[in-house]
């Protein structure tokens, strides 16, 4: 894939990763056991617009089952924050979804579509 105005895509960042970059790391306890995954962290260059002591990365969550199925996480954060921590706030992200999904669920929401005239 090409790059997009002298940035480089995520995905073609990712496919270049060699097998060292990548990491077997759980995001913690869910309904199903650990969510292990394979991930992958980059630190993204600094374009000069970047508050002093902040940096950002991108995060690659890689499916152990399909190697193909891979998940991105862009990040802007402050730079003493480690590869774990990045890990558990992405794995957290499940946790607020499902809570979005009741909340539409006990309000009706789940089934309501506005449609613009």
């Amino acid at each position: 894939m090409a790059d997009l105005d002298g940035r480089r895509r995520v995905d073609t960042l990712v496919a270049r990763a060699s097998a060292h970059a990548w990491h077997r790391v759980s995001a913690g306890l869910g309904e199903r056991g650990e969510r292990e995954y394979d991930r992958a962290w980059a630190t993204l260059p600094n374009f000069g617009d970047l508050p002093a002591g902040y940096t950002r990365t991108m995060l690659a969550r890689r499916s152990l089952d399909d190697p193909t199925d891979i998940a991105y996480y862009l990040r802007f954060h402050p730079a003493t924050i480690d590869r774990e921590q990045v890990v558990a706030v992405a794995g957290s992200r499940w946790a607020v979804e499902e809570c979005f999904q009741a909340a539409k669920d006990q309000c009706g929401l789940d089934h309501y579509q506005v449609r613009k005239c």
